[in-house]
């Protein structure tokens, strides 16, 4: 029974650490968005 809650916290954990780098992946690409339409001028939605 431990280790079967041990191993949930585990899968939790990571489950945590994947959505944040997906947060940051996200939020970085629309930061280059952002400065790909200042350089050129022309928005466009991906």
């Amino acid at each position: 029974m431990s280790y079967a809650k041990e191993i949930d916290t585990l899968n939790q954990h990571i489950a945590d650490i994947n959505n944040k780098k997906l947060m940051f992946l996200l939020n970085s690409s629309r930061r280059k968005m952002k400065k790909w339409k200042t350089c050129y001028g022309t928005p466009f939605i991906v």
